[in-house]
């Protein structure tokens, strides 16, 4: 059983509770934290949203650093509860491969536990992001993400042409609503982001919500400053009234 802490539309997470766990007697796996949320703690008031209550009801966590670490592709982590799960689920023995050190850094065999017989030190760009950037420094980075997106939110909250639907931590999705009732709305903004990814001047991903087609952003960049995020909405809204225009000439509503 795997349960998604952070949905991809709108970052909305379900919650882990305890009924939840003893409903279903078999093993729980928590999957796919979208990234590394632990810099930000349920406490710390840049995030008073989130919260990673029922994550102690997991078997195995899997971390993406390569979101809110800023870390290259390529790169994950997995905390995992008990150890012997995992070489009882990829160990394959052989006498070339046994163990024979006697350290118990050494010892330890990343190869039992995982698919990859010869593996890249991937962790050695996480380590070196923390160790030269730091936990505050990211979290500050995080908590700026955060902000960005809440300008977001009310830069779509002041426009009549838009809708929210659905606004969490780094993701925000909304659509452009059509001044003409007749015309499709989803119909409508897939011209807005297919135009939107000709241009190649910002991106956004589609998505679907409850039936109705949105732009969907995620902002976890440290880089995106408010400015872009007026830039983006003044594409979306100039975009819109034009692909609603050609909408009407072509009959298509």
């Amino acid at each position: 059983m795997c349960s998604l802490s952070q949905e991809f539309h709108e970052c909305c997470h379900p919650p882990v509770s305890v009924p939840f766990r003893r409903r279903f007697p078999f093993k729980l796996a928590l999957v796919e934290i979208v990234g590394p949320f632990e810099v930000e703690p349920p406490s710390n008031p840049r995030c008073p949203s989130f919260s990673l209550r029922g994550i102690a009801l997991a078997d195995s966590v899997a971390l993406d650093p390569h979101k809110w670490l800023f870390a290259p592709p390529d790169a994950g982590c997995i905390l995992v509860r008990d150890d012997a799960a995992l070489r009882r689920a990829f160990m394959l023995h052989s006498e070339y491969t046994t163990v024979t050190e006697t350290d118990p850094i050494e010892r330890y065999a990343f190869f039992d536990r995982g698919l990859e017989m010869s593996r890249r030190f991937r962790g050695l760009k996480i380590w070196m992001i923390l160790k030269y950037r730091g936990v505050d420094a990211i979290a500050d980075v995080i908590a700026r993400n955060i902000a960005t997106r809440a300008y977001l939110d009310s830069r779509i909250a002041a426009e009549p042409r838009l809708e929210s639907l659905g606004s969490e931590l780094s993701i925000a999705c909304f659509r452009y609503l059509p001044e003409d009732a007749a015309v499709d709305a989803d119909v409508l903004n897939r011209r807005i982001i297919e135009r939107i990814l000709d241009e190649a001047e910002c991106y956004m991903s589609p998505t679907e919500l409850d039936g109705r087609y949105a732009l969907r952003v995620c902002i976890v960049n440290f880089r995106t400053q408010p400015s872009d995020i007026d830039f983006l909405l003044e594409r979306v809204l100039s975009l819109g009234r034009a692909a609603e225009s050609a909408l009407r000439s072509d009959g298509q509503t």
